[in-house]
C-alpha cells in the first residue's frame, strides 16, 4: 500500500511494485495537499483499491489513467479537482462502483464513458461537473444515488 507521497512531480506514475512487493492499494488522502502540483496520474493494473480522498483537492490535476484492476472509484477520490478534464479507464476493467461524491467539483470534466461493468453510481458522484455533456451510461447500471449527475 502506498501511504504517503513526498515528491513534487507533476506527472505521477504509480509503480506496480516497490521493493519486490506488488502495489495493490493507494491509501486515503495520499495526495491531498496543496504542496503537490499533480497534472497527470497513471495508475497501474496492479492497483485494486484506492481509498477515499486520495486525489482530492489536486487542483492542477487534468488527467487520470486508471488500470484494469480497480474495483471502485472511492468516495471523494477526485473531488475538488476543477481542472480534471479526462479520466481514462482500461477496457475491459473490473470497476463495479463509482462512490459518493467521487468527481464532485470536477468542473472541467466534459465526457465520461462509464464501463459496462459498473452497477452503482453513488450519491452526488458527479455533482458540480458543470461542463459534463457527454455521458455513456451502461445497461449494467442498477443504481444511481440521489443527485448522481447534478
Amino acid at each position: 500500500m502506498i501511504t504517503a507521497y513526498t515528491g513534487y512531480d507533476s506527472y505521477i506514475f504509480i509503480p506496480s511494485n516497490i521493493g519486490g512487493y506488488s502495489v495493490s492499494t493507494i491509501g486515503s488522502s495520499v495526495f491531498l495537499t496543496s504542496d503537490i502540483v499533480i497534472s497527470v496520474v497513471v495508475i497501474p493494473d496492479t492497483v485494486t483499491c484506492i481509498r477515499g480522498n486520495a486525489f482530492r483537492n489536486c487542483t492542477n490535476l487534468t488527467e487520470a489513467v486508471i488500470g484494469s484492476s480497480l474495483i471502485k472509484i472511492s468516495e471523494c477520490m477526485f473531488a475538488d479537482c476543477p481542472c480534471q478534464s479526462k479520466v481514462t479507464l482500461s477496457d475491459p476493467c473490473a470497476l463495479t462502483e463509482i462512490d459518493d461524491f467521487a468527481f464532485q467539483g470536477c468542473s472541467s470534466l466534459k465526457k465520461t464513458d462509464i464501463p459496462d461493468s459498473v452497477a452503482r453510481i453513488g450519491e452526488s458522484a458527479f455533482i458540480g461537473c458543470s461542463n459534463l455533456a457527454d455521458i455513456h451510461v451502461p445497461s449494467s447500471l442498477t443504481e444511481i444515488g440521489n443527485a448522481g449527475f447534478l
